[in-house]
């Protein structure tokens, strides 16, 4: 297979205990990294091993079943880069199903939408589409899903002709909602599945548990899992506190838990907050603004956290720049 001038050719994962299967590193994937322009091909290379062994310890797409996995991140440690190889990595393992399940708000959805598509440049090349992306798929949705759906069992289609639905769907009760009255009404044995839960610690997990009863966005997730006979579920969180102290016996309770290593040069929690401080400015405490402690101008210490000491007296030249 050809990508430009590039000859791409299917590389396997290496298997990491406890894989169910041992998915390939195909175009998809290879085509992603390259869109990224990571800062070494050993970048590229841990994203697309990692991504490959999440996706193998979820469910064989060969055979029926459900598995459900919990994936954590630090904060901006590139989480949804994680899941959105693992995407191009269902295109790559023939999974023709790819939902997405994302954002409590209109804005937040967008935002981790419009970012899919640039990446996966759902719409950047000439020929079959690879790529048939729905947003909050209703019963309009139905004949581009059934048809996709039928193009996938047709051994006479070739692979290149296949394209893979990914549907994006807001994560709101009516919207899943939607969604599963489509899902509904289509025979899917057989035909496995990928589900994206992105913040899967906010609204997804059953608020209402002490009260006995189910959230309504709880409800809808797990009649989506009910729908889709081989799938594996993805939580994707940087706090994953409630998904791994919920009942074990519950649906959404993770089956396998996979911790992703943040890039090079990657700042976060331990650098702030750990033993070594460097990076950190301790703001004296008379320098807090109370009741008893009236400020009339920025204290002298806020200044040098956000600009660098420039050698005055005042230190404060630097503030001219920002």
């Amino acid at each position: 297979m050809t990508n430009g001038n590039a000859v791409i050719t299917p590389l396997r994962a290496n298997r990491a205990p406890g894989q169910r299967w041992q998915p390939y590193i195909r175009d998809e994937a290879v085509r992603l990294m390259e869109f990224k322009r990571l800062p070494t091909p050993q970048a590229a290379s841990d994203i697309q091993q990692a991504a490959a062994r999440i996706l193998g310890f979820g469910q064989d797409p060969a055979h029926d079943g459900q598995r459900t996995g919990l994936i954590v991140g630090y904060v901006q440690s590139g989480k949804t880069l994680s899941f959105t190889t693992v995407i191009a990595l269902a295109r790559d393992n023939d999974i023709p199903i790819v939902i997405v399940v994302a954002g409590t708000s209109v804005p937040l959805f967008e935002q981790t939408v419009g970012r899919l598509l640039e990446d996966l440049q759902v719409d950047a090349f000439d020929g079959p589409p690879r790529w048939l992306h729905v947003k909050n798929p209703d019963l309009g949705s139905r004949q581009i899903v059934e048809n996709t759906i039928t193009n996938w069992r047709n051994p006479n289609v070739p692979r290149a002709e296949k394209a893979t639905l990914l549907l994006t769907v807001m994560k709101h009760h009516q919207r899943l909602d939607h969604l599963n009255n489509l899902l509904a009404g289509l025979d899917l044995a057989g035909v496995p599945a990928v589900i994206v839960d992105d913040e899967a610690d906010q609204a997804s997990l059953n608020t209402l548990v002490n009260q006995g009863r189910e959230s309504t966005t709880y409800g809808q997730l797990l009649a989506l899992i009910d729908r889709l006979p081989n799938h594996t579920f993805l939580q994707y969180t940087a706090t994953p506190q409630a998904p791994l102290l919920i009942n074990i016996a519950d649906v959404l309770s993770p089956e396998f838990v996979d911790v992703l290593e943040p890039g090079e040069g990657y700042v976060g929690g331990v650098e702030f907050f750990g033993g070594n401080r460097q990076l950190t400015r301790v703001i004296p405490q008379d320098e807090i603004p109370a009741a008893d402690n009236p400020l009339a101008d920025v204290p002298y210490g806020l200044f040098g956290t956000l600009a660098p000491y420039s050698g005055r007296p005042d230190g404060l030249a630097g503030m001219a720049r920002i």
